[in-house]
Order: C-alpha cells, then structure tokens, then sequence
C-alpha cells in the first residue's frame, strides 16, 4: 500500500483519494495504508475497503473532533498523555490553535514538546493540572507563544473558549496522565467535552 500523486493505492489498484480520508494527520494516512494494505490481503474488495473507511469517525478521546462552535474547532485529545502523542497531534492540525496542556507527571522532559510548539500552529497554551509549573518553567526557558496557567481543569477549558477566535482550534492534548485530578483521561475527556457544551 502507498500514497502517489494524492492517492492511496494497494498495487496498482487506485483505493481512495487522500483527501476523502476522514481522519486528520499524516499518522492517520499511514493507520489507513496499514488498513488498506491488510484489508487487501485478507480478499476484501477495494468499493468495500474506501467504504469502511470512509464511515469511520475515529476513536474516543484520541483526536476526536467534539463539535463546531461559533467557527471554532473543539478536539478532544485526552488521551494523549505523552509529549510525542501531543505533537501527533499537533501536527494533525493547520489552523491556529489554543493548547490545553498539563496533568499529573511521567517524568517526561517538556523541552522538545515546547521547542515544537513554539514553531508550530500553536498560537496560545494553557497550563493546567499538577505539571503546570514544570511546564511553565520550560516554556520560559524555551520562549513558548502567549500563556496562560491555571489550576483547575475546568477553568482552563472555559478560557480557552473565550479565547479562541473563529477559524481556530481549541486542542486538550494534555501530554500528561490524568491522575491528579481525574480517574482517568476517559473521564478528562468526557468533562472537556460537557464543558465545551456549556453555553457561553
């Protein structure tokens, strides 16, 4: 399976084009090669595989799109509870975008998550959870985009929406465990969603 000229092929058998790929980020090009690819090989037809395809919505809390508000983008990434898995998801992404980052701790070294965020689409972070000083300190030392740090879960998804303009994304992609205050990013990303409902 390969991608040519903006198309997703199994041999020489045209699948689907790329941009009818429902997922974003070049990772879920490649989750979709590997699935075209295995797909083949077990005798399922290709109207059959671009079908599949095209009717999967992705996973919950691992960059699942939440909704649209007033022009603005809300993904709920909770489940992103490392640094690489932030900048995947990061990456993912073209429009600006409001960062909801932070949690309990794994010991991970912030410096190349916040080196990457400062030459990225990332236009505003917001430091939350018990990481927020140790990520605060790094992005000082780095030179990250605007700040903003609070303490409560809640507070930081409801600034976030009062900051994002129309056109942006507002991304929870926390790079960290949910233990400090949740039982799980399950449960992070289902209160990140119930805030992003909320009106205004």
């Amino acid at each position: 399976a390969y991608l040519k000229n903006g198309k997703l092929y199994f041999m020489s058998d045209c699948i689907m084009d790329i941009n009818d790929i429902p997922l974003t980020g070049i990772h879920n090009v490649y989750n979709v090669l590997f699935t075209i690819a295995v797909c083949s090989l077990l005798g399922a037809k290709s109207n059959e595989i671009k079908d599949a395809i095209l009717s999967f919505k992705g996973v919950k809390h691992r960059t699942e799109k939440v909704c649209e508000k007033d022009g603005v983008n809300y993904i709920n990434d909770s489940k992103a509870t490392n640094t690489a898995s932030t900048i995947t998801a990061i990456n993912s992404i073209t429009e600006p975008v409001v960062l909801i980052l932070g949690g309990s701790e794994k010991g991970e070294d912030y410096e190349k998550l916040f080196a990457h965020i400062k030459s990225s689409v990332v236009r505003h972070v917001i430091l939350t959870g018990a990481s927020r000083i140790n990520m605060l300190k790094v992005a000082g030392k780095i030179g990250c985009p605007d700040l903003t740090v609070v303490k409560n879960f809640d507070d930081a998804v409801r600034i976030a929406k009062r900051i994002a303009k129309s056109g942006e994304t507002v991304l929870l992609s926390p790079a960290c465990a949910s233990f400090d205050c949740f039982s799980g990013y399950e449960e992070r990303g289902d209160r990140f969603k119930a805030i992003v409902g909320e009106d205004q």
